[in-house]
């Protein structure tokens, strides 16, 4: 997954093939399939869901993919950041920080 973001911040065409393993509590992102289903559904992702047919989705990928791809990665989580901090101010009891 961190490839993905990796490659989604450089603005690369993708082409993904889930892992399908077996989910445990030591390994609960062992099956890969919704993860990148839901993430197709709102980036331009190439989901490869049978290994056999990579070769299909290379050269379909090669033939039709931009050399840049906007992935829209907008975020608000800088400005929860900001706003937080914000609202953290020294007390009036030796300086320690305290939220309203």
């Amino acid at each position: 997954m961190g490839i993905l973001g990796e490659a989604m911040r450089a603005g690369r065409p993708i082409l993904a093939v889930p892992r399908t393993g077996p989910t445990t509590p030591d390994n609960p992102a062992n099956d890969q399939r919704g993860f990148l289903q839901r993430l197709s559904a709102v980036h331009p992702i190439e989901v490869c869901a049978e290994p056999a047919r990579l070769l299909d989705h290379l050269r379909r990928l090669a033939a039709a993919a931009p050399d840049r791809v906007d992935y829209r990665l907008d975020c608000n989580i800088p400005q929860i950041v900001a706003g937080f901090l914000s609202a953290r101010r020294p007390s009036s009891m030796g300086g320690a920080e305290r939220r309203p």
